[in-house]
């Protein structure tokens, strides 16, 4: 990989670079690490930034996570094509040290993701034979992009069957850059789609988002019962372009503690590169197996192992962070191990409790470490400290704080939100015609509730609130959705 893409791609960031200095852009531009970290463009192994963009979803997840009090939550990022989910569990974010992408197995590690193919650009096609209808797994990507758009796309996709039932502006696409063709759209969708299928156009549009929002709705499931606890500890994140477009379907019905959408939806993946800091990270294969009972010698014999190996990464990462500007005591270096009950097949990145082992008592510090985040990720239930424990690899972040965004909070106010009111439009759900009263998204203010049927515009982001459905306005300026 560092072969193959991240030549082109110092080219393209460096370019980036040389244009924000002319700008008067004083700093070095930053790239996002694929286990959760900032470094400079320079950095030598470019290709560990390769899948950072979803990555900056669940680093904000976190941050918000603080602000509202809540270390559970699920990251739901919905764009044109994919429907990417990350999750945290009780503070606990998982690495996947040799993640799969398209049959390979890599060695980048990387904050685990769970992805499945849903998002409002992906293609609709219906066989004219069976009928059997197919969402995606192609995408109109942006160009030629959905009909709608008028740049050449032939294929009707589920933006198109937004616009069509007008849960979409046509005249506010991108803030009114964009002016929707809906009738072009129409036409296309009634031929290809809603003809084949022998049913009215709304009934068909609305069939295939309903088909969408339950694959991301089983797909939220299925993320969820891998993780021992129940929905009700969970707060779900919905962000991406089109995630608070789709997110009432998504959600509903599944019992989250609580929904949170953004009025910087679209951008919240960018927001959370900004609140990482600089990070390093360097590990080692190793194998070391300890028994169930270990006496003083064996575990002194292991520590010792790690404690070596911890100290030469640690200088390695010192030396890294110095060529990027961060001296030595603006560093902090935190050792990890990868860990499982012996016999198993799923390491479990575990944190180090001290940087140094140098008795038996430290070695048992961790072992117990390991085992109680091996609780937290799955089940208290599930320890099997019976079969004994292997260290799969150790290895050490070295991080250096960075300036970070501040959301501001604000006191909360009445709820009466008709000072964001935009006028109504008829917008096809559930089977009908109800006029939904339009909000735009910026006016919103601390305090103020909407009640569905209802459309709050962004120009980067529409929210569509389900009747009976409502939306509350947090301190932060976050906007919470709650089902009837």
């Amino acid at each position: 990989i560092e072969a193959y893409a991240t030549g082109r791609g110092r080219q393209q960031l460096a370019s980036i670079e040389a244009v924000s200095k002319k700008h008067g852009f004083k700093y070095g531009v930053q790239t996002l690490l694929s286990f959760g970290g900032l470094t400079s463009i320079d950095h030598p192994r470019l290709h560990e930034t390769m899948i950072s963009g979803p990555i900056g979803g669940i680093l904000g997840a976190a941050y918000v996570g603080k602000l509202i009090g809540n270390d559970s939550l699920i990251c739901s990022d919905m764009g044109g094509t994919s429907f990417d989910m990350g999750v945290i569990t009780r503070g606990q974010t998982r690495i996947e040290n040799e993640p799969l992408m398209d049959r390979f197995k890599l060695n980048v590690p990387t904050l685990h993701l769970d992805t499945i193919g849903a998002g409002a650009g992906m293609i609709l096609k219906v066989d004219p034979l069976t009928k059997k209808i197919s969402l995606g797994p192609e995408s109109a990507g942006s160009d030629p992009g959905p009909i709608a758009f008028a740049k050449g796309g032939t294929e009707p996709t589920i933006a198109d069957c937004d616009a069509i039932l007008g849960r979409l502006n046509p005249d506010y696409f991108l803030g009114g850059k964009v002016k929707l063709q809906v009738d072009k759209a129409r036409a296309a969708f009634k031929e290809k789609c809603a003809d084949l299928l022998g049913v009215g156009v709304e009934e068909a549009a609305e069939g295939m988002i309903e088909m969408l929002e339950a694959d991301a709705n089983n797909a939220l499931r299925r993320v969820i019962s891998g993780q021992g606890i129940h929905p009700s500890e969970f707060t779900l994140l919905s962000y991406g372009g089109s995630g608070p477009l789709h997110l009432a379907g998504c959600a509903r019905g599944i019992g989250f503690k609580d929904i949170i959408t953004f009025q910087f939806a679209a951008a919240f993946s960018a927001f959370g590169c900004t609140t990482a800091d600089y990070m390093r990270r360097h590990s080692v294969s190793t194998q070391m197996d300890l028994s169930p009972n270990a006496d003083e010698e064996e575990l002194m014999h292991h520590g010792a192992k790690v404690s070596e190996v911890w100290q030469a990464l640690k200088q390695r990462a010192l030396d890294e962070m110095a060529k990027d500007g961060h001296p030595a005591d603006k560093v902090t270096c935190v050792p990890f191990l990868q860990m499982r009950y012996t016999g198993q097949l799923e390491d479990v990145e575990v944190t180090a409790p001290l940087a140094e082992i140098t008795s038996g008592d430290d070695m048992r510090k961790v072992l117990a470490e390991f085992e109680s985040v091996y609780a937290t990720l799955n089940h208290r239930v599930s320890k099997y400290g019976q079969a004994g424990f292997s260290i799969t690899e150790l290895g050490l972040t070295a991080t250096a704080d960075k300036v970070k965004p501040v959301l501001i909070r604000r006191p909360l106010g009445s709820a009466d939100a008709s000072a964001a009111k935009q006028g109504e439009r008829e917008a096809y759900i559930g089977g009908r015609w109800p006029k939904a009263t339009l909000y735009e998204m910026d006016w919103l203010q601390p305090g103020h509730e909407v009640t569905g049927p209802a459309i709050i515009e962004h120009p980067a982001t529409t929210l569509v609130v389900h009747p009976g459905d409502r939306v509350t306005v947090d301190e932060w300026t976050l906007l919470h959705y709650e089902f009837a």
